[in-house]
């Protein structure tokens, strides 16, 4: 069953500090909804639109837990999406991590940016140009 509430003023400044350059969406924010889907899943409806979700993954024996912007975001802030890392993949690799397969490397196209196992990145196809 879904849960769902509104966030209070208070508790959306303690949100915004918390979620580190995420922090911008909420601290403008005019009203945040959450929507707890499950257990490992929490989505941020923020003025209206679902910007972010929260994430808590089990990685070998330890539960880790990630904020991160959804599609709608980079949609609505195109600037923000060189901020992350991205892979740029090949048009026959996309159904296939669309249906959950990791990302091997003779589907990758282009790398740019910095990052490690475990760090949130963006993954665009060939038809999203440069």
């Amino acid at each position: 069953m879904v849960k769902r509430y509104f966030l209070s003023n208070k508790d959306i400044k303690e949100l915004s500090n918390a979620v580190g350059e995420l922090g911008p969406i909420f601290r403008n924010a005019k009203k945040v909804e959450v929507y707890e889907l499950n257990e490992a899943t929490t989505v941020y409806v923020i003025d209206d639109k679902p910007l972010v979700a929260k994430l808590t993954v089990k990685v070998d024996s330890n539960q880790r837990e990630y904020v991160i912007p959804l599609l709608m975001y980079f949609y609505l802030n195109p600037t923000y999406m060189p901020n992350y890392p991205m892979i740029t993949v090949d048009d026959g690799a996309v159904p296939h991590i669309v249906n959950g397969a990791d990302v091997m490397r003779p589907g990758i196209k282009d790398i740019s940016g910095n990052f490690g196992a475990g760090d949130v990145l963006l993954i665009r196809d060939l038809k999203a140009g440069t």
